[in-house]
């Protein structure tokens, strides 16, 4: 039968798919490799049928899993003699190197390269299993000896970015060990990536001012700002979120005055340290620091963010009030059509989009040619019904109709079907929103269910709730046809029998 489903469908069942496999087959569920099982263990879960050699949707596997979560060598030893070739591809591309190398786990990497595992091989990101241990601040020596011994060249580049194993290893530096090591190995401490930016920039990452000054007194590396982009230390420092540790920060950033580095810069991409600390820190006196210092905090980068549309997705109101407070334009959008308000009603506190409402935002509840503010506020629902609530009354205090369709003929019950949450489906019907609406494909939320859902409940709760199993789709498809091509409900046809037409 023809199944003429969008793309965005076809991706969700795929999420769903992922999550029933790794239900259904113990060696994709990480907790089970967390409890580091034995030989026999592993082997008594292949012979009651769990596949050694399936994919995540993902494309995670079992010996992925094994070797992530620290397993013995003989049980990856077994699984790769389960069929699973030594050199098979996996998430973002990566070999078994790859994942062995980020753990440090030498014994592994010594059995893949007797196996004949192909150590010049690069991920989807351009770095080799070299590379990629280096960019996980691996320390254990003897994993870069595996490698170097066995073809691979201590001074390669990354082809995509042109960092090598110096400034790939950098953002996770806190002391000179592994540089000495590195160095003592003929790799260039001076040795910048494609854009320009050397050591320094990337240590900066680490905000370790002890070491960066042993950098620039010890090493003598080029710690001035990058030409070509406009970037400098400051840049990023503050891209990297900020834990416990925000106020000791400002002494970091002293010192890089110090060395006549302006705080102030903006990037050729126009974006200031105000951009990252927008989403990176909550401390204020971290943006007064560099308002004080002349940063623009009204800049607006080439994606059309200024620091507030930043700060009001997932800032706290302390600093959404400072910044708000401080900028000129509340109502200023980016070029995918957010505003500071559309941002914060869709992933920030009920708090701060009242006071950026109170404070002059727009609220805008029609968007031309674009989802509305309903959809946005559907679309990040997760878990906080509560939170929902909250949105959607704030909403229709302001005039806004949830009844009324998207622009691709989709209704909130569309968009809300991918989550299958029944709680979420009640409120929304409960608005008075048309069940048996169709969409521009000529679906209605019933025949999206039967092609992504995993039990036939949410299909029943639909019925139930007045969808109708009659209604076809412009191909002439009943929700129980669509059901029957669902590889997790079509498995029981018996099982979905209350889907037949009685027309």
């Amino acid at each position: 039968m023809r199944i003429f489903a969008s793309l965005l469908l076809i991706f969700g069942l795929c999420l769903q798919l992922d999550a029933v496999a790794q239900k259904s087959n113990t060696l994709l569920d990480r907790g089970f490799w967390r409890s580091k099982p034995s030989v026999e263990e592993v082997k008594k879960k292949v012979q009651e049928g769990h596949s050694p050699t399936e994919f995540t949707s993902s494309m995670f596997d079992a010996t992925t899993y094994a070797i992530l979560e620290g397993n013995d060598l003989s049980v990856v030893k077994y699984l790769l003699s389960q069929g699973n070739d030594v050199n098979k591809i996996t998430h973002d591309k990566r070999t078994y190197l790859h994942w062995a190398a980020y753990r440090g786990q030498t014994e592994i990497m010594e059995h893949l390269i007797a196996s004949g595992i192909k150590t010049e091989l690069v991920d989807d990101g351009g770095n080799s299993a070299m590379l990629f241990a280096a960019r996980a601040g691996q320390s254990n020596k003897k994993v870069y000896e595996l490698l170097t011994q066995n073809g691979v060249d201590i001074k390669e580049r990354n082809e995509r970015n042109g960092r090598n194993v110096l400034l790939t290893f950098a953002g996770r530096m806190q002391d000179t060990k592994m540089l000495d090591y590195f160095i003592g190995l003929g790799v260039d401490i001076n040795q910048t990536d494609n854009n320009g930016n050397g050591i320094f920039h990337y240590a900066a990452v680490t905000r370790n001012k002890e070491l960066l000054q042993k950098l620039v007194k010890d090493y003598k590396v080029d710690f001035k700002a990058n030409a070509k982009t406009g970037e400098n230390a400051f840049h990023f420092a503050t891209n990297r979120n900020f834990d416990e540790e925000e106020a000791s920060a400002i002494p970091l950033f002293e010192y890089f005055e110090s060395l006549g580095l302006d705080p102030a810069k903006t990037t050729i991409s126009g974006r200031n340290s105000l951009h990252n600390l927008a989403y990176r820190a909550n401390d204020v006196a971290l943006l007064e620091y560099f308002v004080q210092k002349g940063t623009n905090i009204n800049q607006v980068d080439q994606d059309g963010n200024t620091v507030l549309i930043n700060a009001a997705a997932r800032g706290s109101l302390e600093k959404v009030k400072f910044i708000a407070n401080t900028s000129d334009d509340i109502n200023a959008k980016n070029k995918d059509g957010f505003s500071s308000f559309s941002r914060a009603l869709k992933f920030n506190s009920m708090e701060v989009v009242e006071f950026l409402s109170n404070a002059g935002a727009k609220v805008e509840l029609k968007a031309e040619g674009a989802y509305d503010l309903g959809y946005h506020v559907v679309d990040a629902t997760r878990r906080d019904l509560d939170l929902f609530d909250q949105k959607m009354n704030f909403l229709i205090s302001k005039g806004y109709d949830p009844k009324t369709p998207q622009f691709d003929g989709k209704s909130l019950l569309h968009v809300a079907i991918a989550r299958q949450d029944v709680d979420l489906l009640k409120r929304l019907i409960a608005l008075g929103i048309d069940i048996n609406a169709k969409d521009s494909n000529g679906q209605t939320i019933l025949h999206h269910a039967a092609m992504l859902a995993e039990t036939s409940d949410l299909l029943k709760f639909l019925i139930a709730s007045g969808a109708d199993k009659n209604a076809k789709t412009e191909f002439e498809e009943s929700a129980y046809d669509l059901a029957l091509e669902n590889e997790i409900l079509g498995a029981d046809s018996a099982n979905i029998q209350f889907l037949k037409s009685q027309r």
